[in-house]
This record gives C-alpha cells, structure tokens and sequence, in this order.
C-alpha cells in the first residue's frame, strides 16, 4: 500500500512581521496622523462606514518614507525571495506603491468587505490601538472558495466564512490584494489607527526583464 500524499493546490498566502517603532517611524506618524484630520476633517469615503479616511497619496509625504520603504523592504528580502522565486534577485522600488492611507476607527466604526482591484499586494500596518486592543476591531479575511460553505465542518468555525487577526501595534500584514477582507467595529472609546497601501504587479511575462525601476525592461 502506498503513502497518502496532500496537496494544497489553492492556499491563500498571508505574511505578518512587527516593525520596531525605530523601523516605522511610528509614534510621529501618530502625530502626523491627526495633523492630516484636523486639515480636511470629513475625510474620503471608501469601504469606512464611520471614522475617518485620509486621502490615497501618503506616497507623497515624507513622515511616512520610513514606514514606506521598510514595506517595500520586507517584500524584496522575504516575500520574494521566499514567494515569487522567479524574480531572479530584481527589486521592487517605492514607485510600486500606488497608494497609501490612514483610517482612524472610533467607537463603532467599521470598514464593509472590499477588495483593492488593480494592485498585486495590500497591506495594513497598526498605527495606534486603543488600551483594549483585543475589542478595537479585527481583519476578517473571507474565505475565497465559497463553495465550501455546504461542509458541515465550515458551519462550526467562529468566524464562518473568515478568518480574523486581531491588530497588534507595530504589526504589518500583506495579503493578495483580490482577497475579500473587512475590518470589525471598534468596541472602545479610543482611537484605532491603521495605514493602508496597495503594491503595483509585474505581469508574469515581464518579471526576467525587470531592471528595478518602474516600467523599465531590458
């Protein structure tokens, strides 16, 4: 009799890492944070209901450059040499960043499922978290084969559907940018701070060729 053999033919890649305040920048961008709010105050509308959403284009200020290229460092020296192997040592750059943002959550503010359409990697790095960070509201990553909702099993998870992370301060999570998520209510009275950004993709064809700078091939 032969061995069994398991394949996982479709897992979903998730990669976490803690940022040293000293990686980050962290407790100024708290400052710059609310700086931000208190210059336009309503914020934009995305997949917030509630809180306060900054604009997209954090690429562009300097208080989070820190914050910016230790993202894009993390990916060049883990996620690509351990995930996309076929990079053959090429770099991404911080031009790859195609947006980035804070969302500050207060008392029952929450974001509805989304995706980010149009990018190859996502992410959200905790800011600030209030004293009870474990009731300011988790990430829920949905599970993107639905059809096995009709498994018994499935019925007795805790989250259904998902999976959730609870935040930690410091903490970076990237994840595919297709993958449905949403972000819990924030059962406190204080402040949850969190910056969000969406990564460019190569397309397959393009990754042997790429030089390390934005739209460049050899």
């Amino acid at each position: 009799m032969t061995n069994l053999t398991q394949l996982n033919i479709f897992p979903v890649k998730i990669f976490t890492k803690v940022l040293l305040d000293s990686e980050s920048n962290r407790l100024e961008i708290i400052d710059e944070c609310y700086r931000l709010r208190d210059k336009n105050n309503n914020g934009i509308k995305r997949s917030n209901f509630g809180g306060w959403h900054s604009e997209n284009n954090l690429i562009q200020n300097k208080v989070f450059d820190k914050l910016h290229n230790n993202i894009i460092e993390t990916i060049n020296k883990d996620i690509n040499v351990n995930y996309y192997k076929n990079l053959n040592n090429k770099v991404f750059t911080k031009e790859f960043i195609s947006s980035s943002w804070v969302t500050i959550n207060n008392n029952s503010d929450f974001n509805m499922p989304h995706t980010h359409e149009g990018s190859w990697l996502s992410g959200v790095f905790y800011i600030k978290l209030p004293d009870n960070y474990k009731q300011a509201g988790d990430i829920l990553f949905q599970d993107p084969i639905q059809q096995r909702k009709h498994e018994i099993w499935y019925h007795k998870m805790e989250n259904g559907n998902g999976r959730s992370f609870t935040p930690e301060l410091g903490r970076l999570v990237l994840f595919p940018s297709w993958l449905w998520h949403q972000v819990t209510g924030n059962n406190t009275n204080q402040d949850r701070i969190s910056f969000s950004f969406n990564i460019e993709y190569l397309p397959p064809y393009e990754l042997n060729t790429y030089t390390g700078k934005k739209g460049e091939y050899t």
